[in-house]
């Protein structure tokens, strides 16, 4: 883009779509950003370069349509916390943007404990109500399953912030930490 005063304002030379899969995190995504956007901009070089030479006229950059602007709030320690009464894809989606950088957590117990990892299950309970959010509903090698306010949570990465603190699959923190991790413990909201 054409450099501005104002922050990411200026007219777009080049633009390239990056599609985002259902389980990217923001790491991930940047990571494609990144590679995306050096290709763009030696691309976009280029193609100016080769017009001076030529003496031929520079590209003209495209203005941006300020009503697709959106602001992003600097993230904050309290982001990172878990409201379980929200659905299972709204807390997957937290997990996966703040993953790798600012890891969401939650109290179980007394212990807080980090999700790296979760996808929310296509499945709507009809006794939803019956079982507060935020509770462990079953526990295996593939998951833990966590009631939300009308769906489930599946996590399939932790960290348990006492003793080593590793990451772990669903298998291993059920097997280090089953005073934790059993059917009706719950999550803090």
């Amino acid at each position: 883009m054409e450099m501005q005063a104002g922050l990411d304002t200026g007219p777009v030379f080049a633009q390239t779509e990056i599609p985002i899969a259902d389980e990217t995190t923001a790491l991930e995504l940047t990571e494609q950003l990144a590679d995306a956007g050096g290709e763009l901009l030696i691309d976009v070089l280029t193609t100016i370069a080769a017009a001076k030479a030529e003496k031929r006229k520079l590209p003209t950059p495209k203005a941006q349509d300020d009503t697709l602007a959106t602001y992003a709030h600097k993230l904050e320690a309290s982001d990172r916390s878990i409201d379980w009464s929200e659905s299972a894809q709204s807390i997957a989606d937290k997990i996966r943007a703040l993953a790798g950088r600012m890891p969401v957590r939650s109290l179980l117990g007394e212990v807080q404990v980090q999700i790296l990892q979760a996808r929310a299950l296509q499945q709507d309970l009809p006794d939803a109500e019956a079982t507060p959010a935020g509770t462990i509903i079953d526990v295996s090698k593939t998951g833990i399953i966590v009631q939300c306010e009308t769906d489930l949570l599946q996590i399939t990465r932790i960290k348990v912030e006492r003793g080593k603190g590793s990451e772990l699959d669903p298998a291993a923190a059920i097997n280090g930490y089953s005073d934790l991790f059993f059917p009706g413990a719950r999550f803090a909201n």
